[in-house]
């Protein structure tokens, strides 16, 4: 085993450990042998012996006349009842976007009466499903996964719910295309937010609509709503490539009419050649732009301020939903319920 990674298991030995003593209460407890140690974190007995005798040197292991073994030191014990493990993306992120601050926010505080702590370890393994065996030995009473929707990590993801393992995963934010557990998600109900974009340009009088984005969940809910009021997006006014944004608008506002321009997804750079273009038209006063309600889009209309820019759905308001929804669901595992539950859908 390279040294490296020898350093890295002992690591994950000893946070197990000292997540032993955390849950211990006021008399010492006896741990678990060297063997028993050496199997589940699949390391040799020396390396559990060095964690072992570092976790004895600041004293937050003991040992006891008389008796064999390792015990907790209640001087360091907090009788913690729960701890909650907190991963991003890959499991090796320990960074919090500003997109997921509302989610834990609202968790934090759905949570609030009852005694938790939180950690942010960082996984070890070169692969999603070693990281995930990884996770096992960390003994948490619960999980919560801010997925990034990569294929390869959300099969894994899947193989643990299948193991009934204590875990709520928070399906990706922003594309409604990124792929998502089978199990035990919440997410956005990327259907009901196109249909609730739609109806407010329907009431703001919007008729000859040009779309900037992919054309899949969120918008196949805006065009089925568009078209209760007889209202269509043609092919041609979808613009779903980046890379074409501003040569394809360009060219349909030259030849064709256009009151509003709609965009969703979360690129910068793509809303910034939405308004170039507009403003590069002799007609751009008269063309109103729309965009979803995030701290991108937000940060594009005050870039933009000659524009008339309408941002669409509270994104905090469905964020907040997603974290309420999740703490309920960890609460009801640790009150003895199912741990596994079909995906939630968390609407506007």
């Amino acid at each position: 085993m390279p040294a490296s990674t020898q350093v890295q298991k002992k690591v994950t030995v000893k946070n197990h450990l000292l997540r032993c003593v955390a849950r211990a209460g006021s008399e010492p407890e006896l741990l678990p042998g060297e063997r028993t140690l050496a199997v589940q974190f699949g390391v040799s007995r020396k390396t559990i012996r060095e964690a072992l005798k570092e976790l004895r040197n600041n004293e937050a292991l003991i040992s006891l006349p008389g008796r064999r073994g390792v015990f907790t030191n209640p001087a360091h014990a907090q009788a913690v009842p729960y701890i909650i493990g907190l991963f991003f993306n890959d499991g090796h992120l320990s960074h919090i976007s500003s997109p997921h601050m509302p989610v834990l926010t609202s968790f934090f505080n759905e949570l609030s009466n009852i005694t938790i702590d939180y950690e942010l370890p960082l996984l070890n393994g070169d692969s999603p499903d070693e990281m995930i065996n990884d996770l096992k030995n960390y003994s948490f009473d619960a999980v919560l996964w801010f997925s990034d929707g990569k294929p390869e990590m959300v099969a894994a993801l899947d193989s643990l719910i299948a193991e009934n393992f204590p875990i709520v995963v928070i399906q990706p934010l922003f594309l409604d295309y990124l792929s998502k557990t089978a199990k035990n998600g919440i997410g956005i109900d990327f259907e009901s937010s196109g249909r609730i974009k739609a109806r407010s340009m329907i009431e703001d009088g919007c008729r000859n609509i040009i779309y900037v984005g992919e054309k899949r969940i969120s918008a196949h809910g805006y065009l089925d709503e568009l078209s209760k009021s007889g209202l269509t997006v043609p092919d041609e006014n979808f613009i779903e490539s980046l890379d074409i944004v501003d040569k394809k608008l360009a060219s349909l506002l030259k030849h064709r009419k256009c009151d509003s321009i709609y965009s969703d997804g979360y690129y910068a750079l793509r809303y910034q050649k939405i308004a170039d273009v507009v403003k590069s038209r002799p007609e751009w006063r008269k063309i109103r732009i729309y965009a979803g309600a995030g701290t991108v889009e937000e940060s594009f209309r005050k870039a933009n301020p000659e524009c008339d820019i309408t941002l669409l759905d509270d994104t905090q308001k469905i964020r907040c939903g997603i974290g309420r929804a999740a703490a309920g669901k960890i609460r009801r595992m640790f009150d003895g319920e199912k741990r596994t539950f079909d995906n939630i859908a968390v609407k506007p």
